[in-house]
């Protein structure tokens, strides 16, 4: 009898990791191509996860399945983000390409498959293989994770806020609706909420303030914390002071777009090159 219990709770499990991961991909493959970010979907995973353990009779003072279920679903976020990047950057660099990918969309599926089972057991080898050195000899954090863990924590001792996250989560979804539309009816709220415009002195140039980005500014600190939030305070200061200014007196040839995504990729070439000269040490 225990073992068809733990056989049935495991096979529960498996179901609730496969909708979280369905719903995760469909979610962030949209996300990733209508938006120039790709916000992690976790925390909604966990709300989701708590409805469904209900749902499914599972008993409710499941931390460890319930973060194991997250997780997994977690994971087809990251693939559709990863894919939402860049197939949309394969069409426009070679269209033939892409045509010709979309007329075998066996061979397309089968790509798209060995792509993220490489990815996947690539990922498990480096976590496996840094895990103990990150995490319990440097005691490293991961905001994300921490945030997924009270999320679910708070819910099981909690009813009360288990209504307030299902409240915000009903809420965002009924102002998307006013302002995108649903079906057949047009939104009416604004999408650009400009309070002042943008101000250029020089090389100096303050972007505008827009109303409607001070909610993804608030959820992005409270989702980061000051780990994250404040780098990006700093990057934000250092492209108005730095980034705009060399691009103004040494490379006014080209756009403020282009010099930018060219000083990122910079940034990030040289990081990875550094990480690649330090790695056999390591």
């Amino acid at each position: 009898m225990i073992g068809c219990m733990k056989i049935t709770f495991n096979l529960r499990l498996v179901i609730i990791a496969i909708i979280l991961s369905v719903f995760s991909t469909a979610v962030m493959a949209y996300i990733s191509m209508a938006t120039p970010i790709g916000p992690w979907i976790g925390p909604t995973l966990a709300l989701l996860a708590a409805i469904l353990f209900k749902l499914f009779g599972l008993q409710k003072n499941l931390i460890k399945e319930q973060s194991l279920a997250v997780s997994a679903g977690s994971i087809g976020g990251i693939l559709a983000t990863a894919f939402g990047f860049t197939y949309p950057t394969l069409y426009f660099l070679s269209p033939d390409t892409w045509n010709d990918l979309m007329s075998h969309p066996l061979h397309f599926c089968s790509l798209t498959g060995g792509l993220a089972l490489s990815a996947r057991a690539f990922g498990f080898f480096i976590a496996d293989l840094f895990a103990h050195r990150l995490i319990i000899d440097q005691k490293l954090v991961f905001p994300i994770g921490e945030l997924i863990y009270k999320v679910i924590s708070s819910l099981q001792n909690s009813m009360r806020k288990t209504y307030e996250l299902l409240t915000g989560f009903v809420s965002t979804t009924i102002f998307c609706m006013l302002q995108d539309g649903f079906l057949g009816f047009k939104g009416f709220i604004p999408r650009a909420l400009t309070l002042i415009g943008s101000q250029t002195w020089g090389a100096l140039t303050l972007p505008a303030i827009r109303f409607d980005l001070w909610p993804i500014w608030w959820a992005i600190g409270y989702v980061s914390g000051y780990l994250i939030a404040i780098p990006l305070f700093i990057g934000f200061l250092s492209r108005i002071f730095i980034a705009e200014p060399i691009n103004y007196f040494f490379f006014n040839t080209l756009s403020n777009l282009d010099f930018i995504l060219a000083f990122g990729t910079g940034i990030v070439l040289s990081g990875a090159i550094s990480g690649m000269i330090k790695t056999p040490q390591v």
